[in-house]
């Protein structure tokens, strides 16, 4: 028999954030700890709840939370909202086999916003030990070492949280919330290459954190630091200056022209050569023979020996007027000596004369 409205217990609600990014493991066990806090039942377990989403305006009709797949759904419909991605998880127990129903309903607004205000949000009771599921244990371990390892070293400081994250080199503070734990906690038990004590992990909640320690520990990350470096100074302003010849001309002068070489010094004048056969005549050029004698005339006139004279005869030259065909090779051929050719040369000098 259905109750009526008077009868039902009333529905009671939660909120939930948590990064988009996080698996439906993550997400069922949030939901355990929600109901274990609202209904404080014997036994927690997620199949023993009916339990489906909706998200605003996206998906009006309630879909089963039973898979990756409608966990999948869930996240894209809630990211169209651009303002504040939300959904409505709708949570209620599954009746046993005599009929009644283990616990009441609740409703979870799960939001992946960071922070959310709740004002007029009714209080809850904490869970003992006993009703922390043993998937939580770890979690809640992993926290309160969190917790411990990051108190704010100067609580009423500038950054106005008693836990904050300090970097060694860095003097800023990053304040540390309970859904940063949460997150840190969670990233922790996946193992060290994730996240651990010293290292957050690498997502949304922890981006206000510096670059160059998160890039420290992630090759990754600094070799995308290191391309937008690069990308920087390559981008740097280029200035072009572009200055009309005339401008040039002042500051390059157009250089000096080397000095004209020296005039050449006018060739000496060439005498005529005399032919090769006037040079060998025994009448030099440029003379012309004398006034015509006879040889015996010519050799008294010049003083000449009779040496002289009779090789003229042996050789039948009769008249001076012959001399101008006589070679000096042809002198040697008559057998005369050096000496009477030289004589003869003075004779000649004295008798022909210049034109």
């Amino acid at each position: 028999m259905k109750k009526s409205k008077s009868a039902r217990k009333p529905t009671k609600t939660a909120i939930l954030t948590l990064p988009n990014s996080e698996p439906f493991d993550t997400l069922k066990a949030q939901i355990l700890i929600r109901i274990a806090a609202a209904l404080h039942p014997a036994q927690e377990n997620y199949d023993d709840y009916k339990i489906a989403f909706t998200v605003p305006r996206q998906v009006t009709d309630p879909i089963t939370l039973d898979s990756e797949e409608t966990y999948a759904h869930l996240v894209v419909h809630a990211l169209k909202i651009n303002t504040a991605p939300c959904a409505k998880i709708i949570v209620e127990a599954k009746e046993d086999r005599a009929g009644n129903k283990e616990n009441d309903a609740i409703e979870i607004d799960d939001e992946s916003r960071d922070k959310a205000k709740c004002k007029g949000r009714p209080k809850t009771k904490i869970p003992n030990a006993q009703q922390i599921l043993p998937g939580n244990v770890a979690l809640n371990e992993e926290i309160g070492i969190l917790r411990a390892r990051w108190q704010c070293p100067t609580p009423c400081g500038p950054c106005g949280s008693e836990h904050c994250f300090v970097q060694p080199d860095m003097p800023e503070h990053f304040p540390l919330s309970n859904t940063h734990f949460e997150s840190w906690g969670s990233a922790m038990l996946k193992g060290k290459n994730y996240a651990d004590e010293d290292k957050p992990p690498n997502g949304d909640l922890f981006d206000g954190v510096n670059d160059k320690f998160l890039a420290a520990r992630s090759p990754i990350l600094q070799q995308r630091l290191d391309l937008k470096a690069e990308k920087n100074a390559s981008a740097a302003p280029q200035i072009n200056f572009n200055f009309p010849p005339e401008m040039l001309q002042i500051f390059c002068p157009a250089p000096v022209p080397p000095p004209a070489p020296a005039p050449a010094p006018a060739p000496a004048p060439v005498q005529p050569t005399p032919p090769a056969f006037q040079m060998a005549m025994l009448i030099p050029h440029p003379l012309v023979p004398g006034p015509k004698m006879s040889i015996e005339e010519f050799c008294k006139e010049y003083e000449l020996d009779n040496d002289i004279r009779d090789h003229f005869r042996q050789h039948k030259f009769k008249p001076t007027s012959s001399f101008q065909y006589i070679e000096l090779v042809e002198l040697k051929g008559m057998d005369f000596l050096a000496g009477k050719v030289a004589e003869l040369k003075v004779a000649i000098a004295g008798w022909a004369w210049q034109p």
